[in-house]
């Protein structure tokens, strides 16, 4: 069973005007995924003139049943008088200057589970017939319900929820603290 939390609505979506570090960006990303222990890959990385794509995608094993996948993706625009947005330009902050990007960035973080994802063979056994399907089905939504949303459902959408708190605090868009 896998559970998308873009289609339940549980997902983060930041959009962001101004001047940021995008390089701080990218080992911010790179280093969340690698000290939470998600393996991931970079899925697209695109530039045009005047705008930049960029999909990561990751995933982490949790136990032999249930595997966690987070999947980011930024779009960069330039902010209308360059041809590329991703030129740094030189900014004076708190007196020192920076090299930073200017434009508008829209990120999406999402996160899904999925359970009965394969045995210790690599096969997906609750796939292969209809009554292994249905069994799964009953098993996850009856007998271990509540297990499934204390451990698996919890879990990821607060390492989500931590994510999307990094990515604020990198583009320099937080206040001190968290909500949760």
């Amino acid at each position: 069973m896998k559970v998308d939390f873009k289609k339940a609505g549980y997902y983060e979506l930041i959009n962001f005007s101004g001047y940021f570090d995008l390089e701080k960006l990218y080992h911010f990303i790179y280093k969340w995924f690698s000290l939470n222990k998600y393996r991931y890959n970079e899925k697209k990385y695109k530039q045009k003139k005047g705008e930049v794509e960029w999909e990561i995608e990751a995933f982490k094993k949790v136990d032999e049943y249930a595997k966690f996948n987070i999947k980011f993706e930024l779009h960069l625009y330039g902010d209308g008088n360059g041809p590329t947005p991703i030129e740094p330009v030189d900014v004076v902050v708190n007196g020192k200057k920076m090299k930073l990007v200017k434009g508008r960035v829209h990120i999406t973080i999402s996160g899904s589970f999925e359970t009965g994802y394969s045995d210790m063979f690599g096969s997906n056994k609750w796939n292969k017939t209809y009554i292994n399907r249905w069994l799964q089905n009953f098993f996850e939504k009856v007998v271990l319900k509540q297990d499934i949303d204390i451990k698996y459902t919890d879990k990821l959408y607060y390492e989500v929820l931590d994510f999307y708190e990094g990515v604020k605090k990198t583009l320099g868009m937080y206040a001190t603290g968290s909500f949760y």
